[in-house]
């Protein structure tokens, strides 16, 4: 085979293998340029897919929070009918009452009414005497020996005293000095038993013990004094007295008792006596603190209680 010839071959070879490799780049391009289409192709469906997302938590948030704020409008307003249907209820249940001497009438308030009539006048000053944060302020006829004796002294120069006992078995009786009620001559102490508590009145003048019920209540201008028990556990009313103030003595006057449980809601409510302020000698104002007896959710209103004599 001579040179010219190899030469020729030689050269065919290199074309065909230049058009083979040429052929090659184009497909490769063409599937390139293909997989990049799918791959744009799968962005954007991964974009849209993210987008989408995106709107339905967007979505679910939104449907969550307007549930959530459903739901506490509705317990709101079902709280509030409620509530105002009670309240409503128990006043106009006991709006009026005969007694022996006596009208009674009591009438639902609003706070703004209540706080009016309370603003003038302190006398429920000794609301407070079972709390455990009341100070004892004594004078020079008082004095604390310890924690378990008061001494005191009477118009005679006597000293006399009032101590805590343990009688044993749970039962105990201790008192702390709650102050001098002028009006009526006498030293006020707060008793506390085992889950109970009251109030006594010592006269100065002889000497002499009085039990009153949890609260007391002094008016001085009016020469009035009011006594009432509630406990805010089972909010069952202990009743209320009111005494007249003749002399620098006591003289009751009206002992009222609430119903305990009424029977105007299928449910039942208890109520009692809160808050107690002297208005005038035939008016109080007070908070009215009740619960209804099978589900014990509490609620309160406040109400004007009117005197009349017959």
């Amino acid at each position: 085979m001579n040179k010219n010839r190899i030469y020729r071959i030689v050269i065919l070879l290199l074309f065909l293998t230049s058009i083979s490799l040429i052929i090659l780049l184009t497909n490769s391009k063409s599937s390139i340029s293909s997989l990049e289409e799918k791959v744009e192709n799968q962005a954007t469906i991964i974009k849209n897919l993210n987008q989408y997302t995106k709107q339905i938590e967007s979505n679910l948030t939104e449907a969550r929070s307007n549930i959530k704020k459903q739901k506490i409008e509705k317990k709101v307003s079902a709280s509030k009918e409620f509530n105002d249907y009670v309240t409503d209820s128990l006043i106009r249940s006991i709006a009026e009452y005969d007694l022996d001497r006596f009208k009674l009438t009591i009438r639902k308030i609003g706070k703004y009414e209540f706080d009016k009539l309370t603003a003038k006048n302190q006398s429920n000053k000794y609301e407070n005497i079972h709390h455990v944060d009341w100070k004892e302020n004594t004078d020079e006829n008082t004095e604390r020996v310890n924690d378990s004796i008061f001494v005191f002294k009477l118009d005679s120069g006597i000293k006399d005293s009032l101590n805590n006992e343990d009688i044993g078995q749970m039962s105990f009786s201790a008192y702390k000095y709650a102050g001098f009620i002028d009006e009526i001559n006498s030293y006020l102490f707060a008793g506390q038993y085992f889950e109970a508590h009251d109030c006594v009145l010592i006269n100065k003048n002889t000497g002499n013990k009085k039990k009153l019920k949890h609260h007391v209540v002094s008016s001085p201008k009016n020469q009035t004094l009011i006594t009432y028990d509630w406990d805010n556990w089972v909010y069952v009313s202990g009743g209320i007295t009111i005494y007249n103030i003749v002399d620098k003595k006591l003289k009751k006057r009206l002992e009222f008792y609430p119903p305990g449980c009424n029977s105007y809601l299928a449910k039942g409510c208890r109520w009692s006596f809160s808050d107690v302020n002297i208005t005038s000698k035939n008016s109080i104002v007070f908070t009215c603190e009740f619960q209804d007896a099978e589900t014990s959710q509490t609620y309160n209103c406040y109400a004007l209680m009117n005197l009349k004599e017959k």
